[in-house]
């Protein structure tokens, strides 16, 4: 038996222990060493409508995942891979885009945050993280 960080929150757990006790994240799953996840922020600040723009992440002109921000993606990537992430333009913002390296043997997690700019331009930046922070 061993002490683990817990994936989603990084507390101290046993990695025996079917849960999380602080936030009830599954510790034991099937082997995911090529998963990585992806949290499409949201604008921070006055949302107009209650709009969520719709998302895109591509590889090459592949597109590999749709959704919209707010959600995570979960990607199957087996080695360092350049990603495309964009925000599509909506009734509230115009769309932006930003580009990185997704490296599963790395870290298993990034996020995308979005900047309201001027003129409701969207500006993205791209960064691995350890625990995803709430909206």
């Amino acid at each position: 038996m061993a002490i683990i960080q817990c994936p989603e929150c990084g507390k101290e757990v046993s990695n025996m222990a079917k849960n999380c006790p602080n936030c009830g994240c599954p510790i034991k799953t099937e082997p995911t060493n090529n998963i990585v996840r992806i949290r499409m922020s949201m604008i921070k600040g006055t949302v107009i409508f209650g709009a969520k723009q719709k998302v895109d992440i591509t590889v090459g002109s592949k597109i590999i995942w749709q959704g919209h921000s707010g959600e995570i993606a979960e990607l199957t990537i087996d080695r360092p891979t350049e990603i495309i992430v964009k925000y599509h333009t909506n009734a509230a913002y115009l769309g932006g885009k930003c580009s990185g390296i997704v490296d599963p043997k790395k870290y298993k997690k990034y996020s995308v945050i979005p900047h309201q700019g001027g003129l409701f331009k969207t500006n993205l930046t791209f960064q691995a993280v350890d625990v995803f922070d709430s909206d």
